[in-house]
């Protein structure tokens, strides 16, 4: 019991560095990496941008593969978001019809994700044609459009995305972040209190 006082005692003499730790805390708790933790859209469309050809699928970004059978209305893909890019893994062999438009547009959902800046298909993609003329991006969708294009059970295409602020989000605290900034204005209030009895 004595070293649990001893190691409080010892805290809350230095106020300030008990603030530092709290505040990486706290950081780190509502920072959010890229798309992480976010909602993605995923919509395919066909056979231009105003036609929607399956319904729309929307996934919070984490851990494994978050999209299986995608479009629902013609299941050839699983979708796998991270932080900062988009795998697209095919599941059988066939061919896109020839579009307008005919492929996937991601957006963020709730406009929570920093602004997307570019987007590059990543060296490991193999679908034969696609390249980075059939890629566009705006602040929050990326778009790519495989219209005419083949693919087997091998083919495998991944997008790298870039973010602006170096891909930190700013999502609202919730009630448990509220909690701990009051938790660290209480303790850091008691450390200087008993600070200042001391001297």
């Amino acid at each position: 019991m004595n070293n649990l006082k001893d190691a409080f005692a010892a805290i809350v003499r230095q106020p300030v560095r008990l603030l530092l730790v709290l505040t990486v805390a706290l950081t780190s708790t509502m920072a959010a990496a890229q798309m992480t933790g976010q909602t993605v859209r995923a919509q395919h469309y066909y056979p231009d941008l105003s036609t929607t050809y399956s319904a729309a699928v929307d996934s919070v970004v984490g851990a494994g593969v978050e999209v299986t059978g995608f479009p629902a209305s013609d299941p050839w893909t699983n979708i796998d978001y991270s932080a900062n890019s988009i795998r697209i893994a095919y599941t059988g062999a066939a061919g896109w019809s020839a579009a307008t438009f005919n492929g996937v547009v991601f957006s963020d959902l709730n406009s929570t994700i920093p602004a997307i800046t570019g987007v590059t298909l990543n060296p490991a993609s193999n679908m034969v044609g696609l390249d980075a003329s059939r890629l566009t991006f705006t602040a929050d969708t990326v778009s790519i459009n495989w219209q005419n294009l083949a693919f087997d059970a091998s083919t495998v295409v991944v997008l790298d995305l870039s973010f602006a602020n170096g891909g930190a989000a700013t999502p609202v605290p919730t009630l448990s972040e509220w909690m701990l900034i009051v938790l660290m204005l209480m303790v850091a209030a008691v450390g200087i209190t008993w600070t200042r009895r001391r001297h």
